[in-house]
């Protein structure tokens, strides 16, 4: 039993670090977001996001917060989101940022296309920018 329970320990750690990995697209970092707001990991979707330095860890958890009050009554209006796909994704002349979009799928029939700012930081990688 200890044994199974290292091993679900160790898959779940390893779940949780890919949650937003850095991505070497715009869109890998746009599919890492939608499925980790799908999954209710708003932990998840966060570390999705292009932060602005200087954020405390208190800061960040009420945005979390706010997120998933949010998500749920958004998700609770649409019935849930069905699916998703990316329909573009559009880089711009620098390289430096890119538009996705994302037509999302709701489970009562409706459908939504979204477009979303991605940015690559000073580290590389790819980030959903909350900038319009």
């Amino acid at each position: 039993m200890k044994k199974m329970f290292s091993i679900f320990a160790v898959v779940m750690a390893m779940f949780a670090l890919t949650a937003c990995s850095s991505s070497s697209a715009p869109s890998g970092v746009v599919n890492d977001a939608y499925d980790a707001f799908i999954e209710g990991d708003y932990a998840g979707y966060v570390d999705c996001l292009n932060q602005r330095e200087g954020v405390t860890e208190e800061e960040r958890e009420q945005f979390i917060e706010m997120l998933e009050m949010k998500g749920a009554q958004t998700l609770e209006e649409k019935g849930g989101i069905a699916s998703y796909e990316i329909v573009s994704e559009e880089l711009a002349e620098d390289g430096q940022s890119a538009i996705v979009k994302v037509k999302v799928i709701y489970r009562d029939g409706s459908e939504k296309v979204e477009s979303n700012k991605v940015v690559k930081n000073d580290a590389g990688d790819w980030k959903l920018s909350l900038d319009k």
